[in-house]
């Protein structure tokens, strides 16, 4: 059993005409065990997916640890996984390359206090490909927001390897 919120930030049009908006969505355990984690985004973003915390877990998700679990579309909807059309409106790139996720950390984690009237005693960030280039960003750009990182098989440079799927769809 837990808590399930979903919420924005900063909804806007952009420069393309398109809406944008930080989506965040946090699951908080009715075991809650004083900790935070920000589960990290995968391909180009642009969903919202569900905060469980299934990366580097050993098989059980962090939310049925006791984890408050937060994720982020990272500030655009995407049609699939690898849809760069975003990347048109400049405020939501930057929030795809760096800005996003501390945004929302930064909104979540009091949210998280709040709902349970306790301060966090951990938070941990934890990402694979785009999550863990997202994970590197913040170790190197944030490093204050989490007290552990785990950044398996950082994307490092997506403008590259995203080459591959032209070859794939063509």
């Amino acid at each position: 059993p837990h808590c399930h919120i979903e919420g924005e930030l900063d909804r806007r049009t952009g420069s393309d005409g398109k809406s944008y908006a930080l989506r965040f969505a946090i699951n908080l355990p009715d075991n809650w065990n004083g900790r935070y984690m920000f589960q990290g985004g995968g391909g180009l973003n642009g969903s919202l997916n569900e905060p469980l915390g299934t990366q580097a877990t050993g098989g059980t998700n962090a939310l049925s640890c006791g984890f408050a679990v937060v994720s982020t579309d990272s500030g655009h909807q995407g049609q699939g996984g690898f849809d760069a059309s975003f990347r048109q409106d400049q405020e939501a790139a930057l929030n795809f390359f760096f800005l996003g996720n501390m945004r929302v950390a930064q909104a979540t984690k009091p949210l998280v206090e709040l709902y349970y009237n306790n301060d966090i005693s951990k938070s941990y960030f934890v990402g694979c490909s785009t999550g863990g280039r997202e994970g590197m960003i913040m170790a190197q750009r944030y490093p204050y927001l989490f007290d552990g990182i785990v950044s398996g098989a950082p994307a490092i440079r997506t403008g590259l390897s995203n080459l591959a799927t032209r070859w794939i769809t063509i």
